[in-house]
């Protein structure tokens, strides 16, 4: 048996995890969003996702 678990092997197991729990809720979640207009999600994830990737690189510390 082996019990000596390294980071990365933590990690992946975490990210399983992760995946599984997110495909888990998704029916959920498309059931909420039924009665949204396709073009309203569009524009939310056009909107949202600017910010949220300037914070991600400026964490990161990759600006150019």
């Amino acid at each position: 048996m082996v019990t000596d678990v390294t980071g990365q092997q933590r990690e992946g197991v975490f990210a399983a995890v992760a995946a599984y729990v997110m495909w888990g809720f998704m029916p959920l979640y498309l059931l909420l969003l039924a009665t949204v207009s396709s073009s309203e999600i569009l524009l939310h994830r056009i909107i949202w996702s600017v910010p949220f990737g300037a914070l991600i690189i400026a964490s990161r510390h990759q600006w150019p």
